[in-house]
């Protein structure tokens, strides 16, 4: 019954042979006036040849993306100003911040850049279909890659009450790494920092893609973490 079936439609199960490759039937059977098994074996054989030598391989991605460590998507600077005060008093009054408080200014200079640590992108996150590249990456991905705050940069601004001694180092270069602290968790929060970092690491990345043999197009999906 398949044999019969298989005669009466004989150009569509070659069409079938072509596509599938399933070419163990054809030597088996006599298609009458339609191709010979020989030629229909070397169709496939050739079409599968151009197909591997056309389509974009995979490990040459994953190496492409992995050959740095890291990618820059955002390198900016800004100015941010800190301000720490304490008292002798546990309340505040006209009185008691004349006598017992003091409060310091910092103005700082900070020079930062975000990216992305290109290890966090797997191999799970690279599809490819034939010339076409799909990647996916996510915005929890984006990250501090530097960030700087020259010591020698900072302004200090002191007012000391009338019985109070003013910061002295010690206490300034604590107050310095709290104040990183603050500037890096502000960056990191920052939904206009993250969605411009995003945006250039995925403009960047398809740039260095659409060069890989055989891609004619990237496209970069958001991953929801």
């Amino acid at each position: 019954m398949i044999v019969k079936h298989l005669y009466k439609h004989r150009k569509l199960f070659a069409t079938i042979i072509v596509v599938t490759g399933v070419t163990y039937f054809v030597s088996n059977l006599h298609l009458g006036g339609g191709v010979e098994p020989e030629v229909v074996h070397h169709a496939y054989t050739g079409l599968n040849h151009i197909e591997e030598a056309d389509v974009i391989d995979k490990n040459v991605v994953i190496k492409a993306i992995h050959s740095k460590s890291e990618l820059v998507g955002l390198d900016t600077h800004g100015l941010k100003t800190y301000i720490v005060s304490d008292s002798f008093f546990q309340n505040h009054g006209s009185i008691k911040d004349y006598l017992g408080n003091r409060t310091l200014e910092i103005i700082a200079q900070t020079y930062f850049k975000t990216g992305i640590d290109l290890s966090s992108i797997h191999n799970e996150d690279v599809v490819v279909y034939g010339q076409t590249l799909f990647l996916k990456l996510s915005k929890s991905q984006m990250q501090m890659i530097s960030l700087d705050i020259p010591f020698d940069q900072i302004q200090f601004n002191t007012k000391l009450g009338l019985f109070r001694s003013n910061f002295s180092l010690e206490d300034k270069q604590f107050l310095y790494s709290e104040l990183r602290k603050s500037v890096e968790n502000e960056i990191m929060n920052n939904e206009i920092i993250r969605e411009n970092t995003y945006k250039n690491v995925s403009d960047t990345l398809r740039n260095l893609l659409e060069k890989i043999p055989n891609c004619t197009k990237v496209v970069i999906q958001e991953k929801i973490t």
